[in-house]
């Protein structure tokens, strides 16, 4: 399975950025805009697609940001997890 994770850091005089999620076929799974800081969206990213809606400043002539760190997550427990029954590397003594 692989995850991807979006988790907002913080956003300052902006409109927009809105988050929504898609089914495989294009249907709307979710619409919902990260607005406090660790806010986070977590989604299937083989099943779903993601996308963003720009965003815009409330006042143009200040500052104007929207931070996301947005991450995958990967399972692989055979390269990170080792089964008891598996024998593991030697290591240097």
């Amino acid at each position: 399975m692989t995850l991807v994770s979006s988790l907002l850091i913080d956003r300052h005089n902006i409109s927009g950025g809105e988050s929504a999620v898609y089914d495989a076929g294009g249907a709307t799974l979710l619409r919902t805009t990260l607005s406090t800081p660790a806010d986070l969206l977590l989604g299937d990213d083989r099943r779903t697609l993601h996308d963003v809606s720009p965003v815009y400043p409330v006042d143009p002539g200040l500052p104007a940001h929207r931070d996301v760190l947005a991450a995958p997550i990967a399972s692989n427990r055979t390269a990170h997890f080792p089964s008891p029954d598996r024998p593991r590397p030697a290591t240097k003594t």
